[in-house]
């Protein structure tokens, strides 16, 4: 379990959310949860109340476990408060989600200048840039970055309560599904550092068209502190009009000829790639692993955002990026028997899709093997949805692909668009799919697997490791 916020006692817990406390107030807190599957003794069990589950329902069962302190929203039954109360200390918020929020705040201003915060977000290349600018800030010091999913408005304050005064970065991803969460993210957070990979079609549906995303994602400009330094992707127009928006110190990347950190080159060799860098007028030549052109430029803006906190020599970004974890399920290249696969089924959005298409076609036209494409439908898009899935579908014709697959309702337009003579589609026969893509493939293949969280495509990865085991 992560250790959070492990320095405050009962009281000044409730002085922090604004709260009324109930029983001993200094009660010392050995970190924060929020689930009571967690180890929970000595902890800050915070109650949230989600679209499926309400914490209040599990309050007896934190206490029972060792919480020792409960935050809780206002207006429980006064006679359980108390019974609550004589085992650990009862503190009531109006809105435990918002209290969370404020308590991480006081968190982050408790460790002071010392920690310096980069806020990171971005339509794709989100997690992957993450961890390229934690692996390069460790080569300057003690490293807290967003762990696993934890990047929404529940997971980023839990991951800034993990800070320790031993830590000399935070590296905070951001996510939203809405209008005003990386606002809220951004206030909490009060990132010494400000970096939009760059903005696209995801989520597009939720909030009523692309002019939308790209406000949402300049929230975090539109957040920082004054003296807060942007990071900019001058291949993105509208991250740029974002930024232009807003009035702070700022660093660029890209391929632009007039960018801070500019991809200079990028050679992909396999599952890994060897980016040559200008950073400041310097050459920095590293071997990133991943592939493809949009993870160089995810790197540039790793760097951008390494540099704007922290002098480093060439040798040393160059070694950092070196290090860097792949994250699962992101183009990930596994031998399945006779194949090539390329995991990327953690997630898709339109442009992602292309990326991963463009970067796997590149790789097969050059080791002369086949591109094979099995496609989830994309999630999220909306009204967009047809028009999305269709611009894959181009994309998909136009990457020289041998067999398609497409899977899910969403995905058919998809099949309709690509070009592909071996094509084949199904709504929900997943079963009946695989039967037809494995009759189709050859020794050689490279397959890449793709789609959105919830279409769960890692299914087919399974049935192919299975059946060529």
């Amino acid at each position: 379990m992560i250790t959070r916020a492990s320095e405050w006692t009962s009281g000044e817990v409730a002085s922090a959310v604004g709260g009324r406390l109930h029983g001993d107030s200094a009660r010392k807190l050995a970190g924060v949860a929020t689930d009571t599957r967690d180890a929970l003794r000595d902890q800050l069990f915070i109650a949230l109340i989600g679209p499926r589950h309400d914490a209040h329902d599990f309050l007896e069962q934190a206490a029972k476990a060792g919480a020792s302190a409960l935050l809780v929203r206002s207006g429980l039954d006064a006679a359980r408060v108390s019974k609550l109360a004589a085992t650990a200390t009862v503190i009531e918020v109006d809105d435990t989600l918002k209290a969370l929020g404020r308590l991480a705040k006081a968190h982050r201003k408790r460790l002071g200048p010392g920690l310096k915060v980069v806020g990171l977000t971005g339509s794709n290349g989100k997690t992957s840039t993450k961890e390229m600018l934690a692996a390069v800030l460790a080569e300057a010091g003690r490293v807290l970055k967003t762990e696993g999913n934890l990047n929404n408005w529940i997971g980023m304050p839990l991951t800034l309560l993990s800070a320790k005064k031993s830590h000399d970065y935070a590296v905070l991803e951001m996510g939203m599904n809405a209008l005003g969460e990386i606002a809220w993210m951004t206030s909490l957070a009060e990132p010494n550092v400000g970096l939009v990979t760059n903005v696209g079609p995801a989520h597009v549906g939720e909030l009523g068209g692309i002019e939308n995303v790209g406000k949402a994602k300049g929230e975090l400009f539109q957040g920082l502190p004054q003296k807060a330094t942007m990071i900019v992707n001058l291949d993105d127009v509208r991250v740029v009009a974002q930024a232009a928006l807003v009035t702070r110190p700022r660093r660029t990347f890209g391929r632009h000829a007039s960018a801070d950190v500019r991809v200079a080159s990028s050679e992909t060799r396999g599952d890994a790639q060897i980016v040559t860098l200008d950073v400041d007028g310097h050459v920095v030549v590293a071997t990133l692993p991943y592939p493809g052109m949009h993870n160089a430029l995810n790197a540039a803006g790793a760097v951008a955002a390494a540099t704007a906190m922290t002098t480093l020599a060439p040798a040393v970004i160059a070694r950092g990026l070196s290090l860097s974890e792949r994250a699962h399920g992101r183009m990930e290249t596994k031998t399945v028997g006779p194949f090539s696969l390329i995991d990327d089924a953690y997630n898709a959005n339109s442009a992602s899709m292309i990326a991963a298409i463009e970067t796997v076609s590149s790789r097969a036209k050059k080791e002369k093997k086949r591109f094979v494409a099995v496609l989830g439908e994309m999630r999220e898009l909306g009204d967009y949805s047809p028009e999305e899935h269709a611009r894959v579908g181009h994309a998909v014709s136009i990457a020289g692909c041998s067999v398609l697959a497409t899977f899910g309702a969403l995905a058919a337009p998809i099949a309709g668009a690509a070009n592909v003579k071996e094509t084949r589609h199904e709504d929900s026969d997943d079963a009946a799919l695989f039967a037809w893509l494995r009759d189709r493939l050859v020794p050689g293949d490279l397959v890449l697997v793709k789609g959105s969280r919830g279409i769960r495509m890692e299914r087919f990865i399974e049935r192919l490791q299975e059946a060529f085991a």
